[in-house]
């Protein structure tokens, strides 16, 4: 991510670390309190969703 907002491709005022818990919280979630299936698919939506919000326009 660090290097996205370097080269411009994310926002300058992007906060790294709560961008990695909108990534890491959902998955945690889905593991530990769900217990719902957890597949590359999934992963792949929630990246790009992720991704998607906090790209530079």
């Amino acid at each position: 991510m660090e290097q996205g907002v370097r080269r411009g491709e994310l926002k300058k005022n992007l906060d790294i670390a709560l961008c990695t818990d909108l990534i890491y919280g959902p998955i945690f979630y889905r593991l530990l309190v769900t217990g719902d299936m957890l597949d590359d698919n999934y992963v792949r939506h929630l990246v790009t969703q992720v991704f998607e919000g906090i790209r530079s326009t």
